[in-house]
């Protein structure tokens, strides 16, 4: 049995529409809860009109942010059913030799540029008019200082721990010092909050992402090369960082609009899978981490604790404490949530690809070890500080 929608139009708070539409079974658990809670009452609305509306006190704060956290769930959710399935799919070696290498090729020079062109263009207005004292640019400037800021605070706690604490004991410091460094500051944050956040956020996300490749490639990737490291600037050229500047460009110039529809109409398309694209090959890259020479868990208990969960606990700390009343809430509340969840962030995966490409076997293993147990963690961590802000934030 349903309610009929003139009916379900007499439950006044909103948070109860969606449930009300379901079975009868389903409504009565709503109202026992809500009656064991807060005391319900049920009123008509016309002294003839003998069928019932429902009204709850407006200060049961807990169902609206009860019905927000849904969608944070279903990311998640999402999150781990895309990476295990690309796990499953590509764990064997044919299938890596054969299928992931040519699509990461694919989706780094083709799906992630238009990606990042198209994403640009679209939610630039919103992203510059702010409706607030604040203007967009400096939100974007904002955002490419803020991952200045924390990958070198990241930095900064390895080496104190490896180095000047001795805290961590290992023989691998170099590679230890990059899982700190470089966390996946792009393909998990941007799969995670794209469908919850405002366009705009993801714009701004763009200027972390940048600032985070260039020091990536300037600063971390030549100390793990080592001897091998060639010209840093060189290496900062690549399509996914065009894609960047590219779109950056066509936004601010008011160019994008000049390409013919039919090709914004696919990279539109393209845009709205790449996300999923991304977390189905983040799979199969964790699939193609070497299993052999695997380092003890113990190794990497320190860098668990401190980049896992002490430093994304700082980070929402600070978040809580930042002045963004002149913003509008839902981009205030937006902004906290994606530092959280890039403090939260495992270590990407192209330390391992770099390993692979210039280093030895040894620290190939080693990095391999470092993957699978933050990977395996954050599986945990994420989806919980997740939630957390999501309770504080909105």
């Amino acid at each position: 049995m349903k309610l009929d929608r003139e009916q379900v139009q007499g439950i006044t708070h909103p948070a109860l529409r969606a449930p009300l539409q379901g079975g009868a079974i389903q409504i009565a658990s709503q109202l026992f809860f809500l009656s064991h809670l807060n005391g319900v009452s049920c009123i008509s609305r016309d002294p003839l009109d003998k069928r019932p509306s429902f009204t709850f006190p407006c200060h049961l704060l807990v169902f609206p942010a009860m019905e927000f956290i849904q969608p944070f769930i279903t990311t998640i959710a999402k999150l781990l059913i895309l990476t295990m399935a690309g796990y499953i799919v590509f764990k064997n070696t044919l299938s890596q030799e054969k299928i992931l290498k040519p699509l990461l090729w694919v989706f780094l020079n083709v799906f992630l540029p238009v990606f990042f062109i198209h994403s640009f263009s679209s939610a630039w207005e919103s992203a510059i008019n702010t409706s607030s004292s604040t203007s967009g640019w400096i939100l974007m400037l904002s955002f490419f200082i803020v991952s200045v800021l924390m990958m070198a605070a990241q930095a900064f706690i390895g080496w104190w721990a490896i180095y000047k604490t001795k805290l961590i004991d290992t023989d691998h410091p170099i590679e230890m010092l990059g899982l700190f460094a470089v966390s996946n500051a792009g393909y998990i944050p941007l799969a995670i909050l794209q469908p919850i956040v405002p366009p705009s956020i993801i714009v701004y996300m763009f200027f972390f992402i940048l600032a985070f490749n260039l020091l990536t490639w300037t600063v971390a990737v030549p100390r793990l090369k080592g001897a091998k490291a060639g010209n840093p600037i060189l290496a900062c050229i690549n399509v996914p960082v065009i894609g960047l500047i590219s779109g950056f460009l066509l936004a601010s110039l008011n160019l994008y609009r000049y390409i013919p529809s039919p090709i914004q109409a696919c990279a539109h398309i393209m845009s709205n899978v790449s996300l999923d694209f991304i977390l189905i090959l983040l799979g199969g890259t964790l699939a193609g981490i070497p299993r052999t020479g695997l380092r003890h868990y113990s190794e990497f208990k320190w860098h668990i604790i401190l980049k896992l969960i002490l430093f994304p606990a700082g980070v929402l700390v600070l978040a809580i404490l930042l002045p963004l009343s002149s913003l509008k809430a839902d981009i205030a509340s937006a902004i906290r949530l994606a530092l959280v969840l890039e403090a939260a962030t495992p270590p990407a995966t192209t330390l391992i690809v770099v390993c692979g490409a210039f280093g030895s076997r040894r620290q190939t293993d080693f990095m391999g070890s470092g993957m699978i147990v933050t990977y395996l963690t954050s599986m945990i961590t994420i989806p919980v500080f997740l939630l957390i802000a999501a309770y504080l934030f909105y």
